[in-house]
């Protein structure tokens, strides 16, 4: 009996720490050009690939990067975790 409360408290921590992890969002956005300031989203995907390869659809002559959980900041400057940007390069098939 002894041994079974440390492993149901165990238990109990793991599925309290699986509850508490948030999904991924990745949020595809285009920028005009390389230095551009100017970008624009052009939507948000549950997986990095999924935005990736949407985002190379939609992305025209610009650039793209998929940003993971991204928020605005107080000055209204798009912020990310993790950013990924799809360089020249790999945009080939």
């Amino acid at each position: 009996m002894r041994l079974a409360l440390p492993v149901f408290l165990l238990f109990g921590f793991a599925l309290l720490g699986a509850s508490c992890t948030k999904p991924e969002r990745w949020t595809a956005v285009v920028y005009a050009n390389q230095t551009a300031f100017n970008y624009r989203e052009v939507g948000e995907f549950e997986t990095l690939q999924d935005c990736l390869r949407r985002g190379r659809q939609l992305k025209g002559g610009g650039f793209l990067e998929c940003g993971l959980n991204c928020r605005y900041d107080a000055q209204g400057l798009l912020r990310c975790e993790k950013t990924v940007r799809l360089m020249d390069h790999q945009d080939k098939p």
